[in-house]
C-alpha cells in the first residue's frame, strides 16, 4: 500500500529531490498511488500503484469459483521528462484511480490499448497511403521524400515505441524543441548542433498532424496531440523586397551580362539561357523549377500562356496556366532562334547536357549579386537576397498595383490563400509617402 505523502508531487519538489545509493519512491499527496521513482542511477520513472479489485469470476460445472484475491500492482506511466510529462502522468494516474472506485481493474484498460499500433507501426501504414496517392499524381516524390524522411528518421527513432493513444502534446512539444535547436536522433543530448532548424520542426509537427488525424480517422484515439505544437514566430516570410533603385540596378546588370562572356579570361559568365530564366522568373513569379523544367510543348505564346501540368501543388489543383506578360513572350522567342531548340531539345532553359534542362541558377545568380555591388561601388547591395525572393517581390508588387488576393493565388499558383498572404513583404517607399503625408498635415503651421 502506498505511503501516504503530505506533499504534492510538482516540477520544484522534484528539482530538489537528490539521487541517492538505493531507489526511492515519492508520492503524491493529491492523487492516492501516484508516485516518482527514483534510481540510484538518477533515472526518474512516474508510477501508479494500487490494490486490485477482486473480480468475480464466471460459473462452472461444480457451481460458483471464488473471486480473485485481490493484489498489490504497479502501472508504468512513464519517464518524468518535465512538467508536461508529470500532469500527463497525474491524469492518467486520476483516471485509473476512478476506475478503482468503480470497481474496475485499470490494467483491464490497458490490455485493451495494447491491440493499439505503435507510432513506428503506423508510420509505415500511413506512407503506404501516402505511396497510393503518389501513384494517382495527387502527391509529387519529393514530397513524399520529405515526409517519409521527417516522419521515419525524426519521429520514428524518438517516439515510435509508444502507442499511438499513449502519445501525448508534451512528447511533440519535446521533439519540436530539440528538432528546432538542430539536435537530430542519434545525437547525445549534450552534443551541439551544427545550426537550429526551426521551420524544418514545423514541417515535421504539419506531416505528423496530418498521420494523427488518419489515426483519428481509423479510431485509434479521439484527438490530435500536435494541435497547438506549431511555432508560428518562426513562420514568417524571409523574403527581401527590392527598392526601385535595386530593381533598376539588377536590370542594367543583367542586361550587361550579355556581352560578359566576349570578355577574355571570364569563366563564370551566366549563359544566355541562365540570363533568360532569370528574367522569366522576374516577369512571371515562377517557382524555379517551374522555369528551368519547362519544355516548349507547354508553352502557348499565340494565346501567352505556360501549361503547368506537374508542379508544387499538383496534386491538390491540377494543372494550371500560367500567364506570359509580353516581355516574357519576347524572350521565349528569342530562345526559340538559339540552336537548343533546333538540335531537338525539348526544354526552354537548355542545361550543359544535350537535350537536358539546366539543374540550378546558384553560381549565376551570386555572379550578377556581386556584379550589382561592385558596379555600383557598395551603394547597392543585394546580396542577402534569395533567387526565391524574386517569387516574393512579384507578389509585393502585384498587391501594390491592386491585384486581388484570388488573382494573385492565380498567379503564383498556390492552393491556399493564406500561402499568398505570406508573400507579401512591405513595400517601405510607399509606406514612408504614407506617413510622411499623414505628418504633413498634422505638423504646427509656420506662422508668416
Amino acid at each position: 500500500m502506498p505511503v501516504l505523502s503530505t506533499k504534492n508531487l510538482t516540477e520544484t519538489r522534484i528539482k530538489r529531490l537528490k539521487v541517492e545509493d538505493t531507489t526511492r519512491t515519492y508520492w503524491d499527496s493529491e492523487t492516492r498511488g501516484f508516485g516518482l521513482q527514483i534510481t540510484s542511477h538518477g533515472t526518474k520513472t512516474l508510477y501508479f500503484k494500487f490494490i486490485a479489485p477482486r473480480v468475480k469470476l464466471p460459473k462452472t460445472p461444480d457451481g460458483p469459483m471464488p473471486p480473485t484475491k485481490s493484489e498489490q500492482a504497479w502501472m508504468n506511466l512513464g519517464r518524468y521528462e518535465g512538467a508536461e510529462s508529470l500532469e500527463a502522468a497525474r491524469k492518467r494516474a486520476k483516471h485509473y484511480r476512478d476506475l478503482l472506485n468503480n470497481g474496475k481493474d485499470p490494467r483491464a484498460e490497458v490490455l485493451k490499448a495494447q491491440s493499439v499500433p505503435t507510432l513506428g507501426a503506423f508510420i509505415k501504414t500511413y506512407m503506404e497511403l501516402m505511396a497510393e496517392r503518389k501513384n494517382q499524381d495527387k502527391l509529387r516524390q519529393s514530397s513524399y521524400n520529405a515526409i517519409e524522411t521527417m516522419l521515419e528518421d525524426l519521429v520514428g527513432p524518438v517516439l515510435g515505441q509508444l502507442r499511438i493513444n499513449e502519445i501525448e502534446g508534451f512528447h511533440i512539444l519535446n521533439l519540436r524543441r530539440d528538432i528546432a535547436r538542430g539536435w537530430r536522433p542519434g545525437m547525445k543530448k549534450s552534443e551541439k548542433p551544427k545550426k537550429p532548424t526551426p521551420i524544418l520542426a514545423n514541417r515535421m509537427v504539419a506531416h505528423l498532424s496530418a498521420l494523427f488525424a488518419e489515426a483519428i480517422e481509423q479510431g485509434y484515439r479521439a484527438d490530435n496531440p500536435c494541435k497547438g505544437k506549431v511555432d508560428h514566430t518562426v513562420e514568417k516570410t524571409k523574403g527581401r523586397f527590392l527598392t526601385k533603385i535595386e530593381r533598376d540596378w539588377l536590370w542594367k546588370v543583367l542586361e550587361e551580362a550579355e556581352t560578359w562572356g566576349a570578355k577574355e579570361g571570364d569563366d563564370v559568365a551566366p549563359t544566355a539561357y541562365a540570363l533568360a530564366a532569370m528574367k522569366l522568373l522576374i516577369y512571371t513569379g515562377a517557382r524555379l523549377n517551374e522555369i528551368l523544367r519547362l519544355r516548349w510543348d507547354q508553352v502557348d505564346l499565340e494565346r501567352r500562356v505556360i501549361t503547368l501540368e506537374r508542379h508544387k501543388t499538383s496534386g491538390k489543383v491540377g494543372a494550371v496556366l500560367k500567364g506570359l506578360p509580353l516581355p516574357a513572350v519576347a524572350i521565349l522567342k528569342a530562345l526559340q532562334d538559339r540552336p537548343g531548340k533546333h538540335l531537338g531539345s525539348p526544354f526552354v532553359i537548355q542545361g550543359h547536357k544535350h537535350k537536358a534542362p539546366m539543374v540550378n541558377l546558384s553560381k549565376a545568380w551570386i555572379r550578377i549579386k556581386q556584379a550589382i555591388t561592385k558596379a555600383s561601388e557598395g551603394a547597392v547591395n543585394i546580396e542577402d537576397m534569395r533567387i526565391h525572393d524574386i517569387r516574393h517581390n512579384f507578389a509585393t508588387t502585384g498587391r501594390a498595383s491592386n491585384a486581388t488576393l484570388p488573382q494573385l493565388q492565380a498567379a503564383l499558383g498556390h492552393s491556399q490563400p493564406g500561402t499568398t498572404n505570406r508573400y507579401f513583404e512591405e513595400d517601405l517607399t510607399g509606406l514612408l509617402e504614407t506617413v510622411d503625408g499623414i505628418a504633413a498635415i498634422l505638423a504646427p503651421t509656420q506662422s508668416a
